[in-house]
């Protein structure tokens, strides 16, 4: 599978990273977003939560084109199939991260002094976009995917969103991480990806018995 390979190369290179701007940092694969703010189904290949800072990857495996006549991204794998969609991969993971804000910033009033940012991985592709609506600090390719430039990357996306005026509020909260509880950061993992036992109830029980 396509997606699943260019996964697995970002997943080798993000648990080796180590940020500073990242504190108790956890990074969790394949996040289902059932509120979605435009599908009724919506996906976060990877979200990285630390103290301040949530940051959620859209990564894009494979060949990719557009056509800007008809608006049309194009993803193209490695047998050849072509996969048309009209939301690119940097509307996709505006979309995705969200509709994650905003469901979490109502389970968690903390939240609201987090940052949230986005970022879009090409692990199989070189490329190569600067225009009105992409600015190349949002993504990196496969040119530069190795441990120590994604670590390089994750800083400068970070700045480069806190210099954004509506983003400054969450400097402080940054440069001092302790102001999140550990528990906060607990909580949230666990509503992120809960463990689950779920009992037979005693009517099924009684049910199952006659």
């Amino acid at each position: 599978d396509n997606e699943s390979n260019a996964e697995r190369k970002v997943f080798k290179i993000i648990s080796k990273i180590e940020n500073n701007f990242l504190t108790a940092a956890t990074c969790f694969h394949s996040i289902r977003v059932p509120d979605h703010i435009k599908n009724d189904m919506g996906e976060c290949d990877f979200l990285i939560i630390s103290k301040g800072i949530i940051i959620a990857l859209e990564v894009k495996g494979g060949r990719i084109k557009y056509d800007p006549e008809s608006n049309t991204w194009l993803f193209i794998n490695r047998n050849g199939d072509v996969n048309r969609k009209k939301t690119g991969p940097f509307q996709q993971a505006d979309e995705v991260m969200y509709s994650i804000r905003d469901k979490l910033r109502k389970s968690f009033y903390e939240l609201n002094n987090f940052l949230f940012i986005k970022g879009v991985v090409f692990p199989d592709s070189s490329v190569n976009i600067e225009t009105l609506e992409v600015e190349k600090y949002e993504y990196i390719d496969s040119i530069h995917l190795n441990v120590e430039e994604f670590n390089a990357w994750i800083s400068n996306l970070i700045k480069r969103n806190l210099q954004k005026p509506v983003n400054k509020k969450y400097e402080k909260y940054i440069k001092d991480p302790s102001q999140f509880s550990n528990e906060l950061m607990q909580n949230l993992k666990q509503h992120l990806r809960p463990s689950y036992d779920i009992h037979q109830s005693i009517g099924a029980s009684i049910h199952k018995a006659k």
